[in-house]
C-alpha cells in the first residue's frame, strides 16, 4: 500500500513495476513480523466474545497466525503493485490534467479492489488462527476445513472492500497533505526523516478513521457477528452493532491497532524506500 508514497510526489521518478513488487513485498514481511502480535491483541479485542478456541497461554498466542500471513504476503504484494501501477499508468493517458494526488488515490482504490480478491482469504484464515477457532487450530487443519466448504473464504468481503478502498485512498491523500504542511513548518528537515514522520502520522489517522470497518469485517471473519449484523449491508450493520453495543463499540481494539500502523508505517516506508534507492545497484 505503501507504493503511492513514492508517486505522490512528481518530482520523483516511477520505479520498475519489479522493483515496487519487491519493495513491497519486503516493507510487508517486515512489518508483519515485527507488529504481528498487535495485530492478534486487535484481532482478540474486537471480537469481543473472545477467543472461539481453548485459551492458550504464553507469547506462542500473540504469533499464532503469522505464517500464513507471511506466505500469503508476496501473491497479495505481487497483485496489489501491479493493479496500482497499471491504474496509474492508465489514469495519466485518460485524465491528464488530473492533480496527482488525486490520481494517486484513485489508482490506489482501484487497486485496493483488485487485491481484495487475495486478501480477503489471508485475513479470513488469519482471523481465524488468531482466535484458534475450532477447524483452524494449525495450518493443515485450517486447509482441511477450508477444503471441505471453500467459499467460506470469502467471508467478509464486502467488509474488507469497505475498509480498504477509503484507507488507500485516504492514506495517499493525507500523507501528502501531511507532507506539504511538515515541510512548511521544518524547511530545514531533511526529507527522510518528514517521510517517516508523515507516515507515522497518515497510519494512525487513516486507521483509527476506517477501524469501524475493520471491527465489523473481524467479527464477521471469525463468527461472532449477531444476527442481521453478519448479513445486513456494511452500513446497517454498523448502525445495528452501535445500536446494540453502544457507538464506542465501533472502536473497540482501536489502540493497538492504531500503535501498529503509526510504528508499521514508519518502518514500511524504510525498508521500502531502502531498497528502491538500492535496486539498479542490485546485480
Amino acid at each position: 500500500m505503501w507504493v503511492a508514497l513514492v508517486l505522490a510526489s512528481p518530482a520523483l521518478a516511477r520505479p520498475p513495476l519489479l522493483a515496487e513488487i519487491a519493495a513491497g513485498s519486503l516493507g510487508g514481511a517486515v512489518k508483519t513480523a515485527l507488529f504481528y502480535p498487535l495485530d492478534t491483541l486487535t484481532t482478540k479485542a474486537e471480537a469481543k466474545r473472545g477467543a472461539l478456541g481453548a485459551a492458550e497461554p504464553g507469547a506462542r498466542a500473540l504469533y499464532r497466525g503469522l505464517g500464513v500471513s507471511l506466505l500469503c504476503g508476496l501473491p497479495y504484494a505481487c497483485v496489489f503493485h501491479t493493479a496500482n501501477s497499471y491504474a496509474a499508468c492508465c489514469l495519466s493517458v485518460i485524465i491528464p490534467a488530473a492533480p496527482v494526488d488525486a490520481t494517486t488515490a484513485l489508482a490506489a482504490a482501484i487497486a485496493s479492489f483488485v487485491a481484495t480478491v487475495v486478501g480477503v482469504p489471508l485475513e479470513y484464515l488469519k482471523h481465524r488462527a488468531q482466535v484458534r477457532a475450532p477447524g483452524f487450530e494449525s495450518l493443515a487443519a485450517s486447509l482441511g476445513t477450508v477444503r471441505a466448504e471453500p467459499s467460506q473464504l470469502y467471508t467478509g468481503f464486502c467488509t474488507t472492500l469497505a475498509r480498504n478502498v477509503p484507507y488507500n485512498a485516504l492514506h495517499f491523500s493525507l500523507f501528502a497533505a501531511f507532507g506539504r504542511l511538515l515541510r512548511a513548518l521544518f524547511p530545514a528537515r531533511q526529507a527522510p526523516a518528514l517521510g517517516l514522520l508523515c507516515g507515522a502520522l497518515t497510519g494512525a489517522t487513516v486507521s483509527f478513521l476506517t477501524h469501524p470497518f475493520d471491527l465489523l469485517n473481524t467479527r464477521r471473519q471469525v463468527g461472532t457477528a449477531l444476527g442481521r449484523e453478519r448479513t445486513a449491508n456494511v452500513v446497517t450493520s454498523l448502525e445495528l452493532l452501535a445500536r446494540r453495543e453502544g457507538t464506542t463499540a465501533l472502536f473497540r481494539g482501536w489502540r493497538p491497532r492504531c500503535f501498529q500502523y503509526t510504528a508499521a508505517g514508519t518502518v514500511f516506508f524504510g525498508v521500502y524506500s531502502a531498497v528502491l534507492e538500492r535496486w539498479p545497484h542490485v546485480g
